[in-house]
């Protein structure tokens, strides 16, 4: 319950810092807890809750992990059946960094983003979360951009 608290009471600090960096006009952070991601789904895709990059090499390469609650939909699942059967084709993730008033602070594209991995959350029946399914994304390149 502390941590949540901790967790909270932060993450309120940031969000007032954001703000008020934007009505003064000074240069805008980026939330942790504020992105967007865009992968080419069949629904707009952005119901992502983690984002959490592995590394990137030195040869721009690397892998990203994308966590969401589980829902049944099948989108996720269904691109890494169609890559594992040779049929599937890769595609180019944007990630889109947010102030705390949900403006466009910087963009990550991830370019030949291809599935690599789709897993679950431990299964607990003592706790009281939610079911989350996460896909690992490996991609051959990485573009930083600074606004919109």
């Amino acid at each position: 319950m502390l941590s949540k608290r901790l967790k909270s009471n932060s993450a309120g600090k940031v969000a007032a810092a954001g703000a008020t960096a934007a009505r003064s006009g000074a240069e805008k952070l980026a939330s942790a807890a504020h992105f967007r991601v865009q992968w080419g789904g069949p629904d707009g895709s952005e119901g992502f809750a983690r984002a959490e990059f592995s590394g990137i090499g030195v040869d721009g390469r690397g892998e990203l992990l994308l966590s969401r609650a589980f829902t049944g939909d099948p989108a996720l699942r269904d691109w890494l059946g169609s890559v594992r059967a040779g049929k599937g084709k890769s595609r180019t993730l944007s990630l889109h960094l947010l102030d705390a008033l949900g403006e466009t602070v910087g963009r990550v594209v991830l370019n030949e983003a291809l599935p690599v991995r789709w897993s679950f959350s431990p299964l607990d029946a003592m706790g009281e979360g939610v079911v989350l399914e996460s896909i690992a994304v490996g991609f051959g390149s990485v573009s930083v951009w600074k606004g919109g």
